[in-house]
Formats: structure tokens, sequence, C-alpha cells
């Protein structure tokens, strides 16, 4: 005899839906990493403002220098977005890094500096957040956005980064002071200018091959 199933035959489309789904993934990730490659720069050129920035902070601190947060970090910043917005238009141009391909990265920061700008404030202006643990926050905010950056790449190490900037943060709520401060540097330069520098390089690589031009 015989009995009718239940479950309804499915359809080649439906079949083939995790499939397609599954090459979207990697698809993406593909783009992302080709992303995070053409963008390494970014980090080195904005590790090296926000270094400059801490080391200044310092030794306004430590020297009573006549320098205001908004005389350190003002001219740095504007430096910062400058240089951005010039390089953004740049790897439009010559590399066609569509901002589509890199929309689900650069939310990632963006939601990073929006956090860091509020942390700020709270300290300068609201003073509900104490100084002292101002390195361990950001710190404990890069983390989070190495580890997402890293993960949305399908790039291990980038994302190993931010478990490194997680570690670190330990310490910096530990052991508070104006000495955070260089220390915040000194990781900025191995977590951020290093990666960044890496980065630089396999892009370098990348856009060779590319052009079919070998190193």
């Amino acid at each position: 005899m015989n009995t009718l199933s239940t479950n309804p035959p499915r359809g080649d489309a439906e079949k083939r839906q995790p499939e397609q789904d599954l090459a979207f993934i990697r698809q993406l990730m593909e783009r992302s990493r080709r992303v995070t490659v053409l963008g390494g720069h970014y980090f080195v050129v904005w590790g090296l403002l926000v270094e400059v920035g801490l080391l200044l902070s310092w030794l306004s601190f430590e020297r009573q220098l006549a320098l205001t947060p908004a005389l350190i970090w003002g001219p740095l910043i504007v430096a910062g977005y400058a240089y951005t917005f010039w390089a953004q238009r740049r790897d439009r141009a010559v590399e066609g890094a569509e901002s589509r391909d890199g929309y689900l990265i650069g939310l990632v920061w963006l939601c990073f500096g929006i956090c860091s700008l509020i942390v700020l404030l709270a300290d300068l202006w609201f003073q509900v957040i104490p100084s002292r643990a101002l390195a361990g926050l950001f710190a404990t905010l890069s983390g989070a956005a190495f580890f997402l950056h890293g993960s949305l790449a399908g790039i291990g190490w980038l994302r190993n980064v931010g478990i490194l900037w997680w570690l670190a943060a330990i310490p910096l709520y530990l052991w508070t002071g104006a000495h955070t401060l260089p220390a915040y540097a000194v990781l900025l330069f191995g977590l951020q200018v290093i990666p960044g520098w890496v980065l630089a390089q396999e892009r370098r690589r990348l856009l060779a091959t590319e052009a079919g031009v070998s190193l």
C-alpha cells in the first residue's frame, strides 16, 4: 500500500539555497580580505598619529607643557581624516576597491570610533569615567574591533591581534597612572602599526600580481 509522505519534495532551488548562501559568505569574506589588505596603510597612519598624541599628552602631564588636549588632538585628528579622505579617493580610482566591499569593515571601525569618542567625552567633559581607566578601555575596544575585522575578513592572525589587545588591557587596568600613556603607545605600535605594515607589504604583492609584475 502506498503511503503519502508528509514532507513535500524539495525543489532544486531550495536544495541549492544553502550552497548559494555559503558561496555568498565566501565571496564576501574574499572581498573583505582584499579590502583589508588594501587598507593596511590606514592602520599605520592612524596608529602613528595616535602615538604622537599619546606621547605629547604624557609629556604635557609630566613636564607641565602648555598643551591642552584640544591643541594636541585637534590637528592630529584633522590630519588623520584628511589622509583617510585622500586615500579612499586614491584607492577607488587606482585599485578598484569599491566602497560596498568594505561596508561591513567600515561599520566595525565606525563603531570603534564612536565608542572611543563617547568614552573620551565621558572622561573629559562629564567626568564619569576615571582617567586611569582610559588606556584599558581603549585597549578593550581595540581588541573588539580587530577581532571582528579579522573574523569578517577571514584573516586568522588579525583576529588573534584582537585577543592580544584584550590580554594587554588587563595590566592597563591594574597598572594605572600617567605611565599608561607611553605603555599604550608601545602597544599601539606593536598591535596596530606593525600589523598595518604587514598588510601594506601584502598589498604591494597583491597589486603587483594583479598587474602581472613579479617582485
